[in-house]
């Protein structure tokens, strides 16, 4: 592989009310779609052309490829798919501000706490790391549409040199990144 685009999912209920919910397999907003096609319409996102298709098979990823490219050929790679966040899906920090379980998860190593029900950070990372072994193993060049954790998972593994915080690296919805994994470069989509 040559080429890898990684676009994170467009929008959802769990972007617009600022949700856990990493492992609840929502659907794209209608007005979510709607930005979709028009940012493709305005030719945002990089052609098709040469590049085979992937998703996390969450629906709000095939989804999101759907609205882009239309009804293409994909693949999905399953641990690509964002952080479970156990009991505290769909649920905001003001929901669970004040809940014991909550800032429990929250104190000490924040990285290696378990929520409740669901997957540690370090857990996921090295599922979202399995995920990205797979998918750059693959000869074809790429257009991965995933979740923001795996971007930013993904980004900060392949360009340590920029020392960036993870977070620094997550795309807005519906937006991601153009890698040229020859020349060790990449492009911000953005609208």
């Amino acid at each position: 592989m040559n080429r890898l685009v990684l676009l994170r999912h467009g929008r959802t209920e769990g972007t617009e009310r600022h949700l856990y919910y990493g492992a609840t397999d929502l659907p794209l907003l209608e007005d979510g779609v709607q930005d979709l096609q028009l940012a493709a319409a305005r030719g945002v996102y990089p052609s098709p052309d040469g590049f085979t298709f992937v998703t996390s098979g969450m629906l709000r990823a095939n989804q999101t490829l759907r609205a882009i490219y239309g009804d293409v050929p994909f693949s999905v790679i399953g641990d690509l798919r964002e952080v479970n966040f156990g009991i505290f899906e769909m649920k905001s920090y003001e929901d669970l501000k004040t809940e014991p379980v909550y800032q429990d998860w929250l104190a000490g190593d924040w990285f290696r706490n378990v929520p409740p029900g669901g997957e540690s950070f370090a857990d996921s990372e090295a599922r979202l790391l399995r995920g990205l072994d797979e998918l750059l193993s693959r000869k074809d060049n790429t257009i991965c549409v995933c979740h923001g954790g795996t971007i930013l998972t993904a980004m900060a593994n392949l360009f340590p040199e920029e020392g960036k915080d993870g977070y620094a690296w997550q795309p807005k919805p519906g937006f991601g990144y153009e890698i040229d994994l020859v020349n060790h470069v990449y492009l911000p989509i953005s609208g």
